[in-house]
């Protein structure tokens, strides 16, 4: 048998130049636990994902990688 849960489908979408600076105040505020999906490598390969990993594990979030 299923438990119960709850399943929220309404994407936020941040655009714009410095939006990575406040990603980690968007994600803490939905839990401690966070899926990360990307793309193959775009993200990877960006300066922004070692900055955005340190960001959100400072904030003491468990973050697991989905490509």
């Amino acid at each position: 048998m299923i438990s119960p849960f709850l399943f929220k489908n309404i994407p936020q979408l941040i655009f714009g130049p410095a939006s990575i600076s406040g990603l980690t105040e968007h994600i803490i505020d939905y839990g401690k636990t966070t899926l990360l999906v990307t793309g193959e490598s775009s993200l990877k390969s960006s300066t922004y994902y070692p900055r955005l990993l340190d960001d959100v594990t400072k904030a003491g979030v468990d973050v697991t990688l989905a490509t």
